[in-house]
C-alpha cells in the first residue's frame, strides 16, 4: 500500500466543517408519522462525506464505517433539521467525521439536539488507492476533546475486530474438532436404523409365518 510522500500542511477541524439543513417533507415519514431513519443515515452519510472530501482535498472520499449513530428524539413533519459534520481525527488516509444533528425552530433559530453519529472515511488517488491527507491542527480545547475521544473509539473499534476474529477463529477450531465425532455419531446412528429395520423385517416375517401357521389345516 503506498501513499503520498509529500508533507502536506495541517488543518483545523472548522476548515472543513460543514452545515446543511433539511425540512421533513411527507415523503420522508414513516408508518408512524415520524422521519424514516434511512433518510436520516442518509443525509448523515451526505454531509459528513462533503466535510471529507473538503479536509483531504481528493474527490474521491469513500465510507468505510459507521460507529454509532444515535437516536435521541423523534423528527416530525415540517420540523427544519441541521446537521453538522466536522472532522475529528485523522489517521494517514482515514479520518472520522462526527456529525451533530439538531432540530431548529423556524421561528425563534432555537435548537434541540437529537441525533449523534460518527463515521470513518477513506481518501484515495485517482488509482482507488489510499492516499495520505493533512493532520489536524488541533489548538483548540474542544478539538482536542474530539480528538481523543476518537482516539479512544478507534481502539475500541480494534479490540471488537480482534476480539470478534478470535472468537471466530476458536469457533471454527472446535467445529472441526466435532466433526469426527459428529461423523462417528451419524454412522451409528445409521447402523443402529438399519439393524432396527432389519429386526422390523423380521418381525414382519414371523407374523407372516404364523398367519400361515393359523391356516394349516388340522391333521
Amino acid at each position: 500500500m503506498k501513499f503520498r510522500s509529500k508533507k502536506i500542511q495541517a488543518k483545523r477541524p472548522d476548515e472543513s466543517q460543514i452545515m446543511t439543513r433539511k425540512v421533513v417533507s411527507t415523503e420522508h415519514l414513516n408508518p408512524h408519522g415520524t422521519l424514516f431513519g434511512g433518510y436520516l443515515m442518509a443525509w448523515i452519510d451526505e454531509v459528513a462525506f462533503m466535510s471529507a472530501r473538503r479536509h483531504a482535498g481528493v474527490p474521491t472520499v469513500v465510507t468505510v464505517n459507521i460507529d454509532n449513530i444515535s437516536f435521541l428524539t423523534p423528527l416530525k413533519l415540517g420540523e427544519h433539521i441541521m446537521l453538522t459534520a466536522r472532522v475529528n481525527y485523522v489517521g494517514r488516509s482515514a479520518m472520522e467525521i462526527g456529525v451533530r444533528v439538531e432540530k431548529e425552530d423556524p421561528y425563534t433559530g432555537s435548537t434541540l439536539h437529537t441525533n449523534s453519529a460518527y463515521l470513518t472515511f477513506c481518501a484515495l488517488d485517482k488509482s482507488s488507492k489510499p492516499v495520505a491527507v493533512a493532520p489536524l491542527l488541533l489548538d483548540d480545547p474542544e478539538d482536542l476533546r474530539r480528538y481523543n475521544e476518537a482516539v479512544l473509539r478507534l481502539k475500541v473499534r480494534k479490540r471488537l475486530k480482534n476480539h470478534l476474529a478470535n472468537k471466530l477463529k476458536s469457533s471454527n477450531k472446535k467445529l472441526r474438532s466435532k466433526t469426527p465425532d459428529i461423523r462417528r455419531k451419524s454412522e451409528l446412528w445409521v447402523g443402529q436404523l438399519k439393524n432396527n429395520l432389519s429386526k422390523l423385517t423380521l418381525r414382519f416375517e414371523e407374523f407372516d409365518i404364523i398367519e400361515k401357521v393359523k391356516s394349516f389345516k388340522p391333521f
